[in-house]
C-alpha cells in the first residue's frame, strides 16, 4: 500500500502549487488595476463638477489630468482616456487662449477620446464630446458627422444628449450628410414633444426657428406647440 501514497501526495502538492500560482497571477493582475483606479479617483470630484456644468480652476483641471496619467502608467483604462478627453476639451473652451494653444488642447482631447472609445465604444456622451472637439477645431470638419452619428446610435433616447446633439447638429448642419441630418431632425422632434418651451428658448437667440420648423414639417401638432411656446417667450 505504501507505494500508492507517494504518487497521491505528489498529486496533491502539484495541484496545490497550480492553485497557488493561479492565485499569485490573479493578484499580480489585480494590483495594477487597483492602484490605477485609486489614482483615477483623485480627479473624480473635478469630473463630477464638469458634468454639472461648473467652471473649474485651471489648477484643478490640470490635477485631474495628472491623476489620469498616473492611472494610465499602471494599466490601460478606457475611462481614464475618455475622462482625460473631457478635461482637455474643457481647457480648450477657455477664453483667452491663442489659436496654437487651443488647437494643441483639442488635439490632445481628440487623441484621448479616440484611445478610450476604441476600447469602450458604448459611450454616447463621449462620442458627442469628440464631435464637439472636432467642431471647435474646424466647424466644417468631416470628422464631426461620424462621431455625432455614433452618439445617436449608442444613446438614442437620452434627453440631455438629445438637446446637446440638436445644438451641435444646428451648428454643424452644413457638414452633415442627409442621413445624419435626418437623425438630428428626429431628435428635434423628440425635444419638441418633451420640452417645447426649452427648445423655443434655445432657438430664438440662435435664429434657428426656420430650421426647427423644417425639422417639424409633417408634424403639425409639434410645430404648433413649438410656435406657441416661441411666441410666449418673454422679451429680451
Amino acid at each position: 500500500m505504501a507505494p500508492l501514497t507517494q504518487p497521491r501526495s505528489f498529486g496533491v502538492m502539484a495541484a496545490a502549487s497550480v492553485i497557488l500560482l493561479i492565485g499569485l497571477a490573479l493578484l499580480w493582475m489585480a494590483v495594477p488595476r487597483t492602484i490605477a483606479y485609486t489614482k483615477l479617483a483623485r480627479g473624480d470630484s473635478a469630473m463630477a463638477a464638469l458634468a454639472r456644468g461648473n467652471d473649474l480652476p485651471l489648477r484643478q483641471v490640470q490635477a485631474a489630468i495628472s491623476s489620469r496619467r498616473d492611472a494610465l502608467a499602471w494599466t490601460n483604462l478606457p475611462d481614464a482616456w475618455i475622462s482625460m478627453g473631457s478635461l482637455y476639451l474643457a481647457l480648450a473652451r477657455r477664453d483667452g487662449l491663442s489659436q496654437v494653444e487651443r488647437l494643441s488642447l483639442l488635439d490632445n482631447s481628440i487623441s484621448s477620446f479616440g484611445r478610450g472609445l476604441s476600447a469602450a465604444p458604448s459611450r454616447p456622451f463621449a462620442w458627442l464630446q469628440l464631435a464637439q472637439a472636432h467642431h471647435l477645431k474646424n466647424p466644417t470638419s468631416r470628422a464631426i458627422e461620424p462621431h455625432l452619428r455614433m452618439s445617436i446610435l449608442t444613446g438614442p433616447h437620452e434627453p440631455g444628449l438629445i438637446r446637446q446633439r440638436v445644438r451641435l447638429g444646428f451648428a454643424a448642419r452644413t457638414a452633415l450628410s442627409p442621413e445624419t441630418a435626418s437623425h438630428i431632425s428626429e431628435e428635434v422632434r423628440l425635444w419638441a414633444a418633451n420640452d417645447p418651451w426649452r427648445l423655443a428658448d434655445w432657438a430664438r437667440p440662435q435664429f434657428a426657428m426656420p430650421w426647427i420648423r423644417q425639422a417639424l414639417k409633417g408634424k403639425p401638432n409639434l410645430d404648433r406647440r413649438f410656435v406657441v411656446n416661441y411666441l410666449r417667450l418673454p422679451p429680451r
